[in-house]
């Protein structure tokens, strides 16, 4: 089928494991679909499982039943009407339409439902599909059996969702289908369809009963609302007045801001913004001077290490030397130089010796060769002589015993006492000491330079400790400032700190405590130390109010919720009655019948006061909420419920000249005639009667009941009282809301003072 039209129609429709439908599909033509057959075919029971329950996903019994008495719920229809124990079912509609580009788009929106005997509710869950058609490239079924929430999510992928409650589902398939403003218009929508798709509503074609029930199916308009709108259209002409007003005052503001103010603001936000630009150089002035205050700080920090190590290093050479120069001094060696100079003096004074003994041997034998007649005197005084040579010999010998040169004496001795006493015998014994002694001499001077280099690195090492004393005596006067500046510092924190221990919520300290924590804050040093247990309290105490916010909040947020369940419950409820009395009545789930309020209405010449006043007297008198049977008499006596049963006729007026039987509802409007025939209007001499002005008698009770305004009898009635009661129930939303935020406000300040 070709969808012809850019507006939704319904393409197909389908049935999946509910009541007997094991798997039934329905072709829809232009959009229509027409259900033939003979009664108990099914054919209210696929309305009831199709329209609107595929666009609305609510299993209430009495918005299934198209007859609104809701005999069988939604546990029936998987479980109830066979054997098995647990069953999955779906229903599902298919709609096509042409899309913008000219193609045909297809959506389908459908509710699966898994129930079992040993459940308390039906698990429910919602899909829409988009250009995917059941049977054809999305299939329902797994084998024989339909599939689960899981493998539906996998078999839509990202052509498709799956919801999990029916306000996203209806929420969703507005924003795709319908476009209504609100919740408000497609909850209307549903209720229409409800009322259109009611049996034999077209078996008397009277135009006054459609327009009704076309009307009964249409929200009220809101009262407040229209008085709201009237006063707005009142106040129009004022705000006409004040808007012109307004644009001479503005017309004046801008012809002075033109001529005046303009030229003054730009000469104050120049003159501010020089302010600005010299108050931001000399920002930077002073940040750049206090870097490069900081960077030479740091230079001089180092230098002073650098000099204190060179300091170091030198007096380490400088006592390593000292030690080495005391060790040459004391050493073996330099003993050896000392006793060859005192051979070298004693060589020199046995030279010139032997020399002046040749001498005189010289010229004794000159004597005797010449004076042979002293011959005897020379001998006398040659053997003196030798006598004298060998006392000196001795005594030499005794020098270098002492000297340590006794093998070297010993050989001369020899030639002494051989008379080979030769001036050459000296100099290889010479050559080899003046050998030793250059030896000596040349490590000493060695030495010598080693100390004078010493003593140079000494010299420069002291220059150095010099220039890094003078750099410690400046750094030590800058670290007499930064001690100074710490000290001022430590000052202005415990100044600080005395400002915050008085500031509002803060710490709560006892005097001791607080004395520390001030005495360490003054002394510069931290006072978290003698804070810490106040801390630990207040840090309890902030989290123990975090905690009691946070259990307000959500408490908050719970009651959101069920108030938003409930507008839900009402906003979705067709019909909503009294409520239920204190003692215990029998279910009427299932019970043939009605509740009288419901099979009633005003007729249209009662006025609203009345209206209050008669549904007050009936509700008072115990008559609103009784139960009609279809035959209007009492068929079970042990049933545990309020039953209006017939009576005879009222002498003179009745009930039935202010209320009407309301047609297509479970119990025939000529038995609800019959009832309302039977209850006199006003005061009666007998029978039971209730009054326009809410007065009643009932046997031996008599009394009068009071309300503000109707609130059951008549369509229009139920949803005024269920729009004021949405609307009561949205401002408490508001004030929970309100409230949360509140919470949120509370919770946040509690974390930022922790």
């Amino acid at each position: 089928m070709s969808p012809g039209s850019t507006r939704w129609r319904p393409r197909r429709a389908g049935i999946i494991n509910l009541y007997e439908y094991a798997n039934q599909v329905f072709d829809f033509a232009g959009g229509r679909l027409l259900l033939r057959g003979h009664n108990t075919s099914g054919k209210t029971k696929a309305l009831e499982l199709l329209l609107p329950f595929c666009l609305d996903g609510d299993i209430n019994p009495k918005k299934l039943d198209p007859f609104g008495a809701g005999y069988k719920d939604m546990k029936w229809n998987l479980v109830g009407c066979t054997g098995d124990v647990k069953r999955v079912g779906y229903a599902w509609l298919e709609f096509e339409r042409i899309g913008e580009s000219g193609t045909a788009q297809r959506l389908t929106a459908g509710v699966g439902m898994r129930y079992a005997k040993d459940q308390t509710d039906v698990a429910r869950w919602y899909f829409i599909a988009r250009n995917r058609s059941v049977g054809a490239d999305l299939s329902l079924h797994r084998g024989s059996d339909p599939i689960s929430r899981a493998e539906l999510a996998a078999a839509l992928g990202d052509d498709g969702e799956v919801l999990d409650t029916g306000r996203d589902y209806r929420n969703r398939l507005n924003d795709l289908m319908f476009g209504f403003s609100g919740e408000e218009q497609y909850q209307t929508m549903l209720r229409l369809m409800r009322d259109l798709r009611r049996p034999h509503l077209s078996k008397t074609l009277d135009p006054e009963r459609v327009a009704a029930q076309l009307t009964i199916g249409l929200p009220e308009v809101d009262e407040a609302l229209m008085r709201k709108l009237a006063g707005g259209l009142e106040q129009l002409e004022t705000l006409e007045r004040g808007l012109d007003r307004l644009r001479d005052v503005r017309e004046r503001v801008r012809r002075f801001h033109q001529r005046t103010y303009s030229a003054y603001a730009r000469a104050a936000v120049r003159e501010r913004a020089d302010a600005l630009r010299r108050a931001n150089t000399a920002v930077e002035g002073a940040a750049e001077r206090l870097r490069a205050a900081t960077a030479e700080h740091a230079a001089e920090r180092e230098h002073a290490r650098r000099a204190t190590e060179q300091r170091d290093a030198a007096q380490a050479r400088l006592e390593a030397l000292s030690a080495e120069d005391h060790a040459l001094v004391t050493s073996a060696a330099w003993s050896s130089v000392a006793e060859v100079e005192t051979l070298r003096e004693l060589a020199q004074t046995q030279a010139r010796a032997a020399t002046a003994a040749r001498r005189h041997a010289d010229d004794a034998a000159s004597a005797a060769g010449a004076l042979e007649a002293e011959l005897i005197t020379a001998r006398a005084a040659a053997a003196e002589q030798r006598t004298r040579a060998s006392d000196e010999l001795d005594s030499l010998l005794a020098l270098a015993a002492e000297a340590g040169l006794e093998r070297r004496a010993a050989t001369l001795a020899d030639q002494l006492c051989t008379g080979a006493l030769a001036a050459d015998t000296w100099s290889p014994l010479l050559r080899e000491l003046a050998a030793d002694w250059r030896d000596v001499l040349h490590r000493h001077r060695e030495l010598i330079r080693e100390l004078r280099h010493a003593a140079g690195e000494a010299e420069r090492a002291r220059a150095a400790e010099r220039e890094a004393a003078a750099r410690l005596e400046q750094v030590v006067a800058r670290r007499a400032a930064c001690e100074q500046q710490l000290e001022q510092a430590r000052a202005a924190l415990g100044t600080a700190f005395d400002h915050w221990l008085s500031a509002p919520e803060q710490l709560e300290l006892d005097e001791g405590t607080a004395a520390a924590a001030v005495e360490l804050a003054h002394e510069g040093s931290s006072p978290l130390p003698a804070l810490t247990p106040a801390v630990d309290r207040r840090r309890a105490s902030l989290s123990d109010e975090r905690s009691a916010h946070t259990a307000a909040r959500e408490a908050a947020a719970t009651a959101v919720a069920a108030t938003e369940e409930e507008i839900d419950r009402l906003a979705s409820a067709h019909d909503d009655g009294p409520p239920p009395p204190e003692w215990l009545r029998a279910d009427r789930a299932a019970r043939p019948g009605a509740p009288f309020w419901r099979l009633i209405d005003f007729r249209a010449e009662l006025r609203s006061d009345q209206r209050c006043s008669l549904e007050a007297g009936l509700e008072a008198a115990g008559l609103l909420d009784a139960w009609v049977t279809p035959s209007g008499g009492v068929e079970d006596p042990g049933l545990a419920d309020v039953v209006f049963a017939g009576a005879p006729p009222a002498d003179g007026r009745s009930m039935l000249d202010v209320l009407q039987p309301v047609p297509d509802q479970p119990v025939a409007v000529e038995v609800v005639a019959r009832l309302l025939s039977s209850l006199g209007l006003g005061e009666h001499g007998s029978g039971p009667w209730v009054g326009v002005d809410g007065s009643f008698a009932r046997g031996p009770l008599r009394g009068r009941g009071a309300k503000d305004h109707a609130e059951h009898i008549g369509a229009a009635a139920r949803e005024s009282r269920r729009a004021a009661r949405i609307a009561q129930l949205r401002e408490r939303i508001a004030a929970l809301e309100s409230e949360i935020a509140d919470h949120e406000a509370r919770i946040a300040d509690v974390d930022r003072r922790r």
